[in-house]
């Protein structure tokens, strides 16, 4: 969690860098910053309460504005209404992001949930990183398995002249498996209490 607040955090500062001069710009990443706990980047802004967009550089396209914000379903003229409206309300803050360099930006990537559904499910992109994670040690444990058992199968089948061979590949896919399964545990332990809050 703490992880995904500071790469959060380094995306809103490089942006608000690349900002400058525009003050209004500069102040809207200052206050995202502030409220970083509840900002999530998004890729699509249906159905959030809370939609904020932002486009900088080249993902900017005259004569887009460089930002545009609902709260409620309510456009917001500027960004010091939208503190104000932030202020007043507790719900995710969705904010979709363009700029150049996005899909190069390891922080950002690691931080971009799909949707406002997401965010409410509580798939944020932690989760959703462990969730793969769990996906793949889910795999390799499988194949731990099929080797374990295979190897086993093959003793008892019986070429002595393998058994010592064997048996190191059993060794080896016993221990595979025993640490992909701790981590396996610990992964589906931090999904569920991050999905409880």
């Amino acid at each position: 969690m703490v992880d995904e607040l500071r790469r959060k955090v380094r995306v809103l500062q490089q942006l608000s860098i690349a900002a400058y001069p525009d003050a209004m710009l500069v102040y809207l990443f200052g206050m995202l910053m502030g409220a970083v706990q509840r900002v999530h980047f998004v890729r699509n802004l249906e159905g959030a309460p809370i939609a904020l967009q932002i486009n900088l550089g080249r993902a900017r396209v005259w004569p887009a504005p460089a930002w545009h914000a609902k709260v409620g379903g309510m456009t917001i003229p500027d960004p010091l209404t939208l503190a104000s409206a932030l202020a007043q309300r507790d719900d995710p803050i969705c904010v979709k992001l363009a700029f150049d360099g996005s899909e190069e930006n390891e922080d950002f990537q690691q931080s971009l949930v799909e949707s406002y559904a997401d965010v409410v499910a509580g798939r944020t992109a932690g989760v959703r990183t462990a969730e793969e994670r769990i996906l793949d040690l889910r795999a390799r444990i499988d194949r731990a398995l099929d080797i374990y058992n295979e190897c086993r199968r093959m003793m008892e089948a019986g070429d002595p002249a393998r058994r010592a061979e064997l048996a190191a590949f059993q060794r080896m896919a016993q221990q595979e498996l025993q640490a992909c399964t701790r981590e396996l545990r610990e992964l589906e332990m931090q999904v569920a209490n991050s999905k409880e809050r």
